[in-house]
């Protein structure tokens, strides 16, 4: 055991040296080769891009996420130790907890994303180009023809029930104001009047306006929340305003308590969008509700959100048809301002006239 310590200790230090001596030339060869550099933490990988890379706040939040998912799964610390089987492992658990396309092609693109960017900093390229190879296997399936999938009006009130404050507040944003939960979490409260009702702000993912008209029961569960920061909410450990990854996490929890591990925060915006385009509201409305692009300068919008006629008022008196209900009324939402709904005058007459309404409602 001495002896060949001895030997291997020389091959390493004076590799020319054995080769004369053993007659091996072979081992000369050693001599040209390169102390390889220490593989990089998985954790250095994601930070890097992270820290460097301009990201919405919102975005930064997922991406965090799906990083610290991938690295529990795969189990290794450094990105020399991934093997091919662990990411197709990983890529099979995604798949199977998908409830969606996206679901899977967010985390898979931000995944392939994260591990191909050290090369572009002049970082572990041998490594990140090893790595990539492997990142083949994460392969999102086609998008469907069914998303976006809407949450349904029972599953909605299940999850509200199971809820506590601060999550029903949440959920109730999101289907009154068509808002994904990292959207909602980043609210202020100068973002929104009580008094009129009103929300007013912009979607950081389009830059574009939106603009809504809140529920009584949205405002009365804003009215009870603690108004002790900007940021309408905030955690209860850290006193830190809540992101997509606390939203996550909390929203798990209550999907468990009502005993629906698969819905997703994002179909109760899907069930507002639906509703409100399924209803035949001016598209231009439920554009401003979304946060997408109606084609009408921003600060024109936002100076003067009652830009556009109630879409109530135009039905009422140009259609004689029967009230659309989205699918089953049993399951699905209704609008109340579906041409010839009896409910268009009574809500055309309750809602703050200087906001266009909301589109949708909970029944």
């Amino acid at each position: 055991g001495t002896i060949w310590s001895w030997i291997r200790a020389e091959i390493i230090k004076r590799p020319k040296y054995v080769a004369r001596m053993t007659g091996i030339e072979e081992i000369a060869y050693l001599s040209d080769l390169e102390k390889p550099e220490p593989s990089p933490m998985l954790e250095d990988v994601g930070a890097l891009y992270l820290t460097t890379v301009k990201l919405s706040s919102d975005w930064h939040c997922k991406v965090t996420l799906f990083w610290k998912e991938f690295c529990a799964a795969v189990g290794v610390a450094t990105l020399r130790e991934l093997t091919q089987a662990m990411v197709v492992a990983y890529a099979d658990k995604v798949l199977a907890a998908a409830t969606s396309p996206t679901y899977s092609r967010q985390r898979f693109g931000a995944v392939k994303t994260i591990i191909a960017y050290p090369p572009k900093r002049g970082k572990w390229a041998l490594d990140a180009k090893r790595a990539s190879a492997f990142c083949a296997a994460l392969v999102p399936p086609p998008k469907s023809p069914v998303d976006p999938n809407p949450i349904t009006p029972k599953e909605f009130i299940a999850l509200h029930a199971a809820g506590d404050d601060t999550m029903k507040t949440m959920m109730l944003l999101g289907l009154n104001c068509a808002m994904y939960g990292g959207e909602v979490a980043a609210l202020h409260w100068d973002d929104i009047d009580l008094a009129k009702g009103t929300l007013v702000t912009t979607r950081n993912k389009t830059g574009m306006p939106r603009v809504a008209t809140l529920w009584p029961r949205t405002i009365r569960a804003l009215r009870k929340l603690p108004r002790k920061t900007p940021a309408i909410f905030i955690t209860t450990g850290t006193m830190q305003q809540h992101n997509y990854q606390t939203v996550y996490q909390l929203f798990t929890k209550t999907r468990k308590a009502a005993g629906l591990p698969k819905a997703q925060f994002a179909q109760i915006r899907d069930a507002a969008y639906t509703a409100s385009v399924e209803a035949q509201v001016d598209l231009n409305l439920c554009r401003l509700l979304a946060g997408h692009s109606t084609g009408m300068a921003d600060h024109y919008v936002k100076r003067n959100p009652g830009w556009s006629a109630p879409p109530a008022s135009r039905s009422r008196t140009s259609s004689s048809a029967p009230p659309r209900v989205l699918g089953d009324p049993r399951r699905r939402w209704r609008s109340p301002f579906a041409p010839g709904s009896p409910t268009f005058a009574r809500i055309a007459d309750a809602a703050p006239s200087s906001m266009p309404r909301t589109m949708y409602v909970w029944t």
